[in-house]
């Protein structure tokens, strides 16, 4: 029986090609191939590459790094803000200025600048009012004061709240009661009263003002 050709396929036993002797003698071309065919192969990273000899040599194939470009600002010169000039501090024994009365109201003075107000009026009368807000009888001879200081030129009238901010000034001068009034005549006390009491309120200026005229009067005539 006529055996077909492993190779070719064919029936007969005299080919050339695949006949048994040229079979023996393309293996080793095969194999040849073959090994020609691993020896074209190349790896990418780190592979061993088969170039036909006796033994592998390993190729470490290197990848290209990519280059990394770095933006270097120029420096620029640090500006520093200057401070502002600090204000100066202000405490309670320095003289603050009060704020003028608005119209049909009296003068709002405080600790601070109590005493520097007294010594600016001059030879008028300044009649101090001790209140308190809370107080009934002090918003009730609030009315009569501003009339007062309407009718005369010759007196000058500030009110001092009795709180927290001024509580020092109020236990040195000794203020007890809620209203209470000092009157001062060129920074030195002349009389004082405690209570809404319009009338002794009023005999209480006359009173002052009459004396400062007859000093005034007794100064004119003294011998030079």
């Amino acid at each position: 029986s006529l055996l077909r050709h492993a190779t070719c396929g064919s029936r007969d036993t005299q080919c050339r090609t695949h006949s048994p002797l040229s079979l023996k003698t393309s293996r080793p071309q095969l194999s040849d191939s073959v090994m020609a065919m691993r020896s074209s192969l190349q790896t990418h990273r780190g592979a061993v590459q088969w170039t036909g000899s006796a033994a592998p040599v390993q190729h470490l194939v290197s990848r290209p790094q990519p280059t990394r470009t770095v933006a270097v600002c120029p420096s620029r010169p640090v500006q520093r803000r200057s401070s502002p000039a600090s204000a100066p501090e202000t405490t309670h024994s320095q003289a603050v200025p009060a704020p003028a009365p608005a119209a049909g109201t009296l003068q709002e003075i405080n600790q601070g600048d109590y005493y520097s107000f007294i010594e600016s009026q001059g030879d008028k009368l300044v009649l101090i009012d001790f209140y308190t807000e809370w107080c009934g009888p002090c918003k009730v001879i609030n009315p009569e004061l501003i009339k007062l200081q309407a009718e005369r030129s010759d007196l000058v009238i500030a009110k001092l709240n009795c709180n927290k901010s001024n509580k020092e000034l109020g236990v040195q001068l000794k203020v007890r009661v809620a209203p209470t009034f000092f009157l001062y005549h060129r920074g030195v006390k002349v009389a004082e009263m405690t209570g809404a009491k319009v009338e002794a309120l009023i005999a209480m200026l006359d009173k002052a003002a009459a004396a400062v005229a007859e000093a005034g009067a007794a100064g004119a005539t003294a011998p030079a």
